[in-house]
């Protein structure tokens, strides 16, 4: 049975006998286990080979002429939190909004058991975990007072102004747009 010739019948050559005379055309050739092993040893060198001219091809070769003009390819955007939610709409396109308009917000923020204050600043940078930077920020929280013996603690209401502060998105309650002294 001739393995190059047109009539070659794969079939035939699977449902016969080893001792039915046939012989491979190569017959140091290493038998191989499955179809992926086959793939994965002819294409290998190739794809080492194709992706190494690609590249020294992309560095090496000039810019393409069309009509005269040269044609450069665009660059790719870079990707980052304020680029993807460029197009965002929802709750976090309305925080980038109050972040270009630099509108004043208010974020209530919780403790493990309660409400643990509020904040009310101009949103500097966020994320899609709702953690937040805020500017100016104005801070009213309750910070609960150390229990004596015997007596149960208080607690106390403070306030502070600082220049940035950051709220973990865990605690991020609820935010209202337009916070205290919103111009």
């Amino acid at each position: 049975m001739d393995f190059l010739s047109e009539s070659f019948d794969p079939k035939l050559v699977l449902r016969s006998k080893a001792d039915d005379g046939l012989k491979l055309p190569c017959e140091n050739a290493q038998p191989l286990s499955n179809l992926a092993e086959y793939v994965s040893r002819t294409t290998s060198g190739e794809r080492k080979r194709t992706a190494r001219a690609e590249r020294t091809e992309h560095t090496i070769r000039p810019p393409v002429r069309k009509d005269g003009d040269l044609v450069f390819k665009a660059r790719k955007r870079t990707k980052n939190v304020l680029t993807m939610m460029d197009g965002t709409m929802g709750p976090l396109g309305r925080l980038r909004q109050c972040m270009s308009e630099k509108t004043r917000v208010k974020v209530w923020s919780r403790g493990a058991r309660q409400m643990r204050g509020v904040c009310s600043g101009f949103v500097l940078a966020f994320d899609r975990h709702w953690n937040l930077v805020l500017g100016d920020a104005d801070d009213t929280y309750l910070l609960a007072a150390p229990s004596k013996v015997g007596k149960e603690g208080g607690v106390q209401l403070r306030e502070r102004h600082v220049d940035q502060l950051f709220v973990r998105g865990d605690n991020v309650a609820f935010v209202s747009i337009g916070g205290v002294g919103s111009h």
